[in-house]
């Protein structure tokens, strides 16, 4: 692969606001495609060196391992990596040589492959009866709609220029213009092998993988898909470095320009996704939360999420107060759920009464109720012992104090 190619996508990934954003959260998106990343290099090493090093058979099978425990969906990576490695087979087979640059023939190469393929199984598997029993119950309820034509398209429009306005001039002919740049960069490396085989399998196996899957089961989100831009970007910057190689034989004086007048347009696209996304894109706002709680709790005070992740962030922030209070959630607390955000049930109401019994003053974080409580359940229950006082809302959430009524100045009926 030719350097230039590779420096080109470095900084074609650099500037594109999908990366900046995802690097910016506490996620596993961007840690994924670093190790996605870390695995291709340790591949590239074992097909490119004349002599590679044993550590770089163990190196692909413990980063290939460790992407498989960083999320759920990269399970479909050993799948990728497997259609691509078998297309270089096939594609060397064809031509009769080497699938290595080492000389090491196709059936020494597979067997060996097998083999660190399957320790990287092995180091994955005991993350198999948590994954069992996540999906499992993750199967009843969904949230991700099914995969249309026009989601597909903005998953690929999000790779290209994530956050950019919907009213941008000719959107559509600027995604166009990507894809065709990338089928210029398959084009113009159509004599490596390796690398195009590589390259369209890891951006195209995961894309129809998950689109085919959500046929039964929703499953297609354009952030589970990140690593893939690795290759969408390689492919990218191939396409306008030899959109430059093909000028220079047939029109010299186009040979920098054109290049050159291509990168302009991706910084360019770049600039105004990233201006979007800066000055105009708000984040859930759980700094802020946490400051207002710690300027307004009192001593015997609970914090009761109506979602429990919602606490993860709203801990992170409110540890630099240096204040204690009891954190709960609802319709369990953080480390006995069995789903990433379970939903408020008829049959946890109990449970949440009980919790509530002898608290003066609750504050409620409310978010995500639209997937978590739709049917207000958290929310009535606390009415039916306390009464709503002070509320503020912030980006994503709003925090509620409520009071017992008595505390409130509500007299019981038979006071009255």
């Amino acid at each position: 692969m030719d350097r230039r190619v590779a420096l080109l996508a470095t900084f074609i990934l650099a500037i594109s606001c999908f990366h900046v954003r995802f690097g910016q959260e506490v996620r596993m998106y961007a840690f994924i495609t670093l190790l996605v990343a870390i695995n291709l290099y340790f591949l590239s090493r074992l097909l490119l060196d004349e002599r590679p090093a044993r550590s770089h058979w163990w190196g692909l099978a413990i980063s290939e391992a460790a992407v498989m425990l960083t999320h759920n969906t990269a399970l479909l990576y050993p799948l990728t990596l497997n259609v691509g490695v078998l297309c270089v087979a096939v594609a060397h087979a064809a031509a009769r040589t080497p699938v290595a640059a080492s000389g090491e023939g196709g059936r020494a190469f597979l067997f060996r492959w097998i083999r660190f393929q399957t320790l990287a199984l092995l180091l994955w598997l005991p993350w198999i009866i948590p994954l069992v029993r996540q999906s499992s119950a993750l199967y009843q309820r969904h949230w991700i709609p099914f995969p249309t034509p026009r989601i597909v398209w903005r998953a690929i429009e999000n790779f290209s220029f994530s956050s950019i306005p919907r009213d941008f001039p000719y959107l559509s002919f600027w995604i166009s213009l990507y894809l065709l740049l990338a089928l210029a960069g398959v084009i113009w490396l159509r004599r490596n092998r390796t690398a195009v085989a590589l390259l369209l399998a890891l951006f195209l196996t995961p894309l129809v993988t998950e689109v085919l899957i959500s046929l039964r089961r929703p499953m297609f989100l354009d952030r589970t898909l990140i690593w893939t831009t690795l290759a969408y970007y390689m492919l990218m910057a191939a396409g306008i470095v030899g959109l430059g190689a093909w000028l220079r034989r047939g029109a010299p004086w186009l040979s920098r320009a054109v290049p050159a007048g291509l990168l302009a347009v991706v910084i360019a696209l770049s600039f105004f996704s990233l201006r979007h996304y800066y000055l105009d894109y708000k984040k859930e706002g759980w700094d802020a939360a946490a400051r207002f709680l710690a300027d307004k709790l009192q001593p015997g005070d609970v914090i009761v999420f109506n979602t429990i992740l919602a606490q993860v962030p709203l801990e992170y922030y409110f540890r630099s107060y240096h204040k204690q209070v009891e954190m709960r959630g609802l319709p369990m607390d953080l480390d006995e759920r069995p789903l990433p955000e379970p939903t408020m049930t008829a049959s946890d109401i109990p449970y949440a009464r009980r919790l509530l019994l002898g608290r003066r003053r609750v504050w409620l974080v409310y978010s995500h109720e639209a997937y978590t409580d739709p049917d207000r359940l958290v929310w009535r229950v606390l009415r039916e012992q306390m009464r709503p006082g002070e509320t503020r809302g912030f980006v994503g959430l709003k925090v509620v104090l409520f009071e017992r009524k008595q505390d409130a100045g509500v007299s019981s009926p038979r006071a009255q």
